[in-house]
């Protein structure tokens, strides 16, 4: 199912909403009213446990069957309730690193003489720039802008111009992966209104409308993983990277130093009071850990410094992981002075840590939904995606 049929709504729709990490995975029943802010009736969140003999992929996959048997069983009971009925209308799926790639392109035409910009101009240039990787399926294809002469157009069709460039981006999961995350939704929810995304688009279309103020900022979406990085300049998303090292990195290292707390949750706080806090505590496991976060910030500084190449760095960074993650991670990357240098001051990062207060004035959390950040941006796109497609139909 498109992302355009997809966002051709009613007044008001009921919609499940899952987000895909490496490391876990969390759903929504959701109400989305074009009138009113969204609501979220009930959540659970559900980690992805590596069993031996599997790949990640595997994990994954019997990780999302667990969660949409509880959003059935516990979630359904508890919408029809709240809105006369516990069918859904639609879902909606989030796929993360390391199932899915994001691009972004620029395609650019340039004659001697002026000519007219068409839509099957931007067309035949899109799809040059946004063909599907081989053994992957293709779930976001945007425009991000489009420029003529050098200038950003908002309606560039008709229009005279020796040079026209676009900017588009594109997203794909991995097929078997795409296949059977479409298959357990549909047989779990009983409906083919299943669409899946990149988070990506879901983060930069959320926080663009969020804060309009900032044109230019940074979004660092640090998953068990993988590290997602989109830069965003005077409005628009011009460049994507990703790094293979998040936080799983530094859990694998605290227990292969020792530590036995099995959940991520309590394994995090208790790494960030041992070896961040109370560095004599126990020197071989801060060694350990310091090693481990070493190789991060040093994938994480060769990623930004890929981009120094043609940008600026922003004065804005948006922090997106776990709620159970930020203190540890904003404590990292405030105490990394390499990673100062690459703003080009001596000052702390410009770091914001979006936890799910940030959102409590555009998402409403009814009694058996707790919040969540990536629910929550998910739930803002399908709300802000329906009115803008509305109002362009």
């Amino acid at each position: 199912m498109s992302l355009r049929s997809f966002f051709r709504q009613h007044a008001a729709e009921s919609v499940v909403l899952i987000d895909i990490g490496s490391a876990s995975i969390s759903g929504a029943y959701a109400r989305i009213d074009r009138a009113a802010r969204p609501v979220l009736y009930y959540t659970a969140r559900v980690p992805i446990r590596a069993r031996s003999a599997t790949t990640g992929a595997a994990d994954m996959e019997h990780a999302l069957s667990e969660l949409a048997t509880m959003l059935v069983i516990r979630g359904a009971p508890v919408m029809a309730h709240a809105v006369g009925k516990g069918t859904i209308d639609k879902v909606l799926v989030s796929i993360a690193a390391p199932w899915q790639e994001t691009r972004t392109r620029t395609e650019r035409v340039h004659r001697p003489t002026p000519f007219r910009f068409t839509r099957r101009l931007m067309e035949d240039m899109v799809k040059k720039i946004t063909l599907p990787l081989p053994g992957y399926t293709q779930t976001n294809k945007m425009v991000v802008a489009t420029l003529l002469n050098g200038y950003e157009v908002a309606e560039p069709f008709g229009k005279s111009a020796h040079t026209a460039e676009v900017i588009a981006l594109s997203s794909s999961v991995v097929d078997a992966v795409a296949q059977t995350v479409t298959t357990i939704m549909r047989r779990t929810f009983h409906t083919d209104q299943v669409t899946l995304t990149a988070f990506v688009p879901v983060a930069y279309t959320v926080l663009r409308n969020l804060y309009p103020h900032e044109e230019d900022f940074l979004i660092m979406d640090v998953t068990g993983e993988a590290t997602d990085l989109a830069l965003i300049k005077q409005g628009l998303l011009v460049e994507v990277a990703s790094v293979s090292s998040g936080l799983n990195t530094l859990r694998r290292a605290a227990l292969a130093a020792g530590f036995s707390d099995s959940s991520s949750t309590e394994s995090l706080r208790t790494v960030e009071e041992v070896a961040l806090i109370d560095m004599e505590h126990n020197p071989k496991f801060t060694q350990r850990m310091r090693v481990a976060r070493d190789e991060w910030i040093d994938k994480l500084s060769e990623a930004f410094q890929a981009l120094t190449v043609k940008y600026a760095l922003p004065r804005a960074i948006f922090l997106l992981a776990g709620e159970e993650a930020l203190g540890f991670l904003k404590h990292v990357l405030d105490d990394e002075s390499d990673l100062q240098r690459l703003w080009l001051s001596d000052d702390a990062l410009p770091i914001l840590a979006l936890d799910p207060g940030q959102f409590a004035r555009h998402v409403t959390y009814r009694d058996n939904a707790r919040g969540d950040t990536f629910l929550s941006l998910l739930a803002l796109y399908v709300a802000h995606c329906s009115y803008v497609t509305d109002t362009h139909t």
